[in-house]
């Protein structure tokens, strides 16, 4: 499993994305059962033109929907099973969710057009795991009085990915 929550740019990693050269090894990687989680933001990785096409072929291509009406799509999927209705969460619509197009996969928590916060493409034996949200973004602190709705949203966020990686690797 490979994470990526965070801009290489900025972090001042180079290469900051996907080369064409690397794009066999990313390939290999998924279909030989490897997991690539994208949190929000990621798709930069694959910003040249080679790796956004790879990307897009992977994906399905974009919607046409630019909706931010997010939604639960999927509340009995267990990854999902410990949210509220999705009435009850703000996070799906805060300026911190970016969602990507997914048309050859899951989409969890998105629009029914596509426009997915939370997907799963499979590719091989391995995924791409799409988070459109942060939960380091989420982290109550500041110099603001944190809320109880604050606090909610980020053990929300963080009992969504663990819920993820229970799936991904059940206890024995």
């Amino acid at each position: 499993t490979i994470i990526v929550d965070g801009s290489f740019t900025r972090g001042k990693i180079v290469p900051d994305k996907f080369s064409s050269a690397d794009l066999v090894h990313v390939k290999k990687f998924l279909e030989a059962g490897g997991t690539l989680w994208l949190c929000r933001d990621r798709q930069d990785l694959f910003l040249d033109r080679e790796p956004k096409i790879f990307l897009y072929d992977l994906t399905g291509g974009f919607t046409s929907d630019r909706s931010l009406d997010h939604t639960v799509l999927k509340p009995d999927h267990p990854w999902l099973r410990s949210l509220p209705p999705s009435t009850e969460l703000a996070w799906l619509l805060s300026k911190n969710a970016k969602p990507l197009s997914i048309k050859k996969g899951e989409v969890l928590i998105g629009t029914s057009s596509g426009n997915a916060l939370l997907g799963r493409i499979p590719v091989g034996a391995g995924q791409i795991i799409y988070l459109g949200f942060s939960p380091a973004a989420s982290l109550p602190n500041g110099r603001e009085k944190v809320t109880v709705a604050q606090e909610r949203e980020f053990t929300e966020q963080m009992q969504v990915l663990t819920n993820i990686v229970d799936g991904l690797y059940p206890k024995k």
